[in-house]
């Protein structure tokens, strides 16, 4: 969903400009308006008056004169830029979004082509046929995409201000591929910190449906994605992660394993459940790609994530985990530091010990605030907390020394509790 915000924050900057541009005529207008109609009320007003009254001075007749000549071109500025948004609105609606399209191609090096168009600038609804889109030699990822339809609301007042609304956006009919650059290796000293657009909006409906997406990672195949169905409302642009995860409904397959976040009203917050089903362990620690989950070379894995988080400047979030490995193979790699030994050592013992079948439980607290502006599910903290979490509960099961079990639990406390600070810090210029 970080595409979403990155291509949308920049597409949003045109109309943004072009409306506060049009949004100064209007003022310019209204202005010259007000000005026209308080010296007619003042020249009506000394008409009426003595006949012994002072008349104006003639500088002060010629001010008068220029602000009503300033006053009446700002008027007919006014309905100039009226008529001929009228008459491309009406004759010449494809003609000018093509030169949006272009304008914003060239803006943000991304290739914008479709073979239909349709729509109306006043109220800002337009349809797109057979979307491409596509970006490459950039320094974080490459990506192609072709879709379908392409519907999108947006409310035109909002362009003048921040963030944008977008009433709702509707995608159907994608096919397309990402690949992830080594810049934007997720957990790595290059890794982006924060996701913001450009420009900041919100999505009131988001729904995209039947979209097949091929993940490349590092000139390395990682995933299938095959969405069947997301809607989030709303998905925020500052929030883009926690609304995904945490108030949305989604129906996925990743490499034919089946994915299901699902959210819904409690109470006075929210209640959302994700489900992994026979999941390759492999591919999940691969994407979490942290010491001991990033060490699992085969097997399976069950994962139903339960939480429950209310409504609040600062909603906390309550979760519970239960992750059930089928068959593991997970051993530490040659070279892994002492500090990632120790922590993954429960992880490793329980689950030999076990035979490669084993089931782990634990609870953790976070906050939405964790969340804003977060690039990724690791850059929140989330992560950190789950691992730190799970060693913790281990440490009543593994049967090792209680000096290395300490250590390696509070070396996982300790290093969530250095992320935290991190997080409290601004980013350096």
């Amino acid at each position: 969903m970080e595409l979403l915000v990155i291509l949308l924050g920049e597409f949003l900057l045109f109309p943004f400009f072009a409306a506060i541009a049009a949004l100064g005529n209007l003022v310019i207008s209204v202005v010259g308006l007000t000005l026209e109609l308080v010296l007619n009320l003042l020249g009506c007003a000394v008409a009426g008056g003595s006949k012994e009254a002072k008349q104006p001075k003639p500088k002060r007749q010629r001010n008068f004169k220029g602000l009503k000549v300033l006053g009446r071109f700002a008027l007919a500025l006014f309905v100039l830029v009226m008529v001929g948004l009228f008459v491309l609105n009406t004759f010449l609606f494809k003609p000018t979004v093509d030169y949006i399209a272009a304008a914003v191609s060239a803006k943000t090096n991304t290739g914008i082509e479709y073979t239909g168009v349709k729509g109306n600038f006043f109220n800002g609804l337009f349809e797109f046929e057979n979307l491409e889109v596509y970006k490459k030699g950039t320094s974080k990822f490459d990506l192609d995409f072709s879709i379908e339809t392409l519907l999108i609301d947006i409310d035109v007042f909002s362009l003048i201000s921040s963030p944008i609304i977008i009433e709702f956006l509707e995608a159907d009919g994608i096919d397309g591929a990402v690949f992830q650059n080594e810049i934007a290796k997720i957990g790595g000293d290059k890794a982006p910190k924060t996701l913001k657009a450009k420009k900041g909006f919100i999505i009131e409906g988001l729904s995209i449906t039947d979209a097949n997406i091929e993940f490349r990672k590092h000139d390395k195949h990682l995933a299938d994605i095959d969405i069947i169905k997301i809607i989030s409302t709303p998905f925020r642009s500052n929030y883009a992660m926690f609304d995904t995860f945490f108030r949305s409904n989604i129906l996925a397959e990743v490499n034919g394993s089946v994915v299901k976040i699902k959210s819904f009203p409690y109470r006075e917050g929210r209640e959302t459940t994700w489900v992994l089903e026979d999941f390759p362990a492999e591919l999940a620690g691969a994407y979490i790609d942290k010491a001991p989950l990033n060490w699992i070379t085969g097997g399976r894995v069950d994962i139903h994530v339960h939480d429950i988080w209310r409504f609040g400047e600062v909603a906390e979030i309550d979760m519970d985990w239960n992750l059930n490995f089928k068959d593991i193979e997970v051993e530490a790699p040659e070279g892994t530091s002492l500090k990632a030994r120790a922590v993954g050592l429960p992880f490793v013992s329980f689950i030999k010990a076990r035979g490669g079948d084993a089931n782990i439980g634990f609870s953790l607290v976070m906050n939405e605030g964790q969340f804003e502006s977060a690039y990724s599910l690791d850059t929140a903290g989330l992560w950190d907390a789950a691992l730190g979490s799970m060693a913790a509960a281990l440490s009543n099961y593994v049967d090792i020394k209680k000096e290395e079990l300490k250590d390696g639990a509070n070396k996982a406390v300790e290093g969530f509790k250095n992320f935290l600070n991190k997080k409290r810090q601004p980013d350096d210029p």
